[in-house]
């Protein structure tokens, strides 16, 4: 029980990485599509950038947004394990109540078993008193 618990912990701070990891390749390509568009808006600005620079700052966003969608699937992913981790853990949680239930019964059933054992203990004894006397 611990043990999965400790799982879905991992699994829980996995995906946050991967969230955060997720949003800041989603600001960087963010931030290199602003500074293109300001470029080619302002031909006074993009002046200095060569077409070679221009192409490399959008293979460069093109690859922050691949990096990004990759990040949010595997967050995507490490959210389901997380889901099926926790799935399990209150099936394991539903089994140990009904293994304490189930024991808390077996204890009341060997009490009483234990008391019809003694009355019938005393019951068997008077009756051989009883023949022993008449």
């Amino acid at each position: 029980f611990a043990q999965a618990q400790a799982r879905v912990e991992e699994l829980q701070m996995d995906l946050r990485r991967a969230r955060d990891e997720g949003a800041t390749h989603k600001a960087r390509v963010q931030v290199l599509r602003e500074a293109m568009s300001s470029s080619s808006k302002d031909p006074a600005a993009g002046a200095g950038a060569s077409s070679a620079e221009v192409a490399a700052a959008q293979q460069q966003a093109e690859a922050a947004n691949c990096r990004a969608e990759e990040a949010e699937a595997l967050a995507k992913a490490r959210q389901k394990a997380v889901d099926a981790a926790n799935a399990q853990l209150e099936t394991v949680r539903a089994q140990s109540m009904q293994l304490v239930d189930t024991q808390a019964k077996l204890a009341r059933l060997e009490r009483v078993n234990s008391d019809l054992w003694g009355a019938n203990q005393e019951l068997e004894q008077q009756q051989q008193r009883q023949q022993l006397s008449s």
